[in-house]
């Protein structure tokens, strides 16, 4: 369970996210959405310390966010960037997924188990030894997946995960996504993947809580979404 308490981050005297309080089950899968500077990344950055609260409390399956706790949450919360770029480094696509859990204390057997079933679960197998700069976008969206998914995370958090993606790579990544048994949080202006993917949305607005809800209750509030800069799917407009 993420239990998300009067949070509060500010960037000098601007506040982003005003005492928030949320808590999420494990198992959900939850969008949160909101226009450009809502607050939306600032929050999820907060569950695995990119970014630490000015104020409150983040408690990741009982253990609470702390510059001790640090190693411990990033273990059970993995955070995909926008910018796959931004998680591969290494020469080849089995030394970027092998990494993280190398800094771990895990036999050398261990550490290429984890590889494996992390090239298993996203499909890329085929892609071991390749260079990430050679790689598709989709390609490097699910190797950065798999880095994160080698740390064995109970949480996939992932901030814009379609962005720049073809339709075919973005439907890939939605099927995938859908297969996880992960506790998985999704911050995107995507509101199709929104609609097919996260039972559960959340609106933020100037660094608040304005809506918390089913996705279908969320979309259905065409004044809210007016207010909020935001528009209803194309595929639930079809359905009225």
């Amino acid at each position: 369970m993420l239990r998300i308490e009067n949070f509060s981050k500010n960037y000098g005297e601007k506040v982003a996210v005003n005492k928030l309080n949320l808590t999420i089950a494990p198992g959900e899968i939850y969008g949160f959405i909101g226009h450009n500077g809502a607050g939306k990344s600032t929050l999820l950055m907060q569950t695995n310390g990119l970014l630490m609260p000015s104020k409150g409390s983040i408690d990741v399956g009982g253990i609470k966010l702390s510059a001790q706790s640090l190693s411990t949450i990033r273990q059970r919360v993995g955070f995909i960037f926008q910018d796959a770029d931004n998680q591969l480094f290494m020469p080849t696509v089995e030394e970027d997924i092998a990494f993280g859990p190398s800094l771990m204390p895990l036999s050398a057997s261990e550490v290429a188990s984890r590889v494996d079933k992390a090239l298993q679960a996203v499909g890329c197998e085929h892609l071991r030894h390749r260079e990430p700069h050679t790689l598709s976008g989709g390609e490097k969206r699910r190797i950065a997946i798999a880095t994160v998914l080698a740390m064995t995370p109970s949480i996939l958090v992932l901030d814009e995960p379609t962005t720049g993606l073809d339709p075919k790579a973005r439907r890939e990544l939605i099927n995938l996504l859908h297969d996880f048994s992960h506790t998985i949080l999704i911050a995107t202006h995507d509101m199709e993947l929104i609609a097919e993917l996260c039972p559960r949305t959340l609106i933020l607005n100037q660094g608040a809580i304005v809506a918390d809800s089913s996705t279908e209750e969320v979309f259905s509030d065409l004044a809210l979404l007016e207010k909020c800069g935001l528009e209803q799917p194309l595929s639930m407009r079809f359905r009225q």
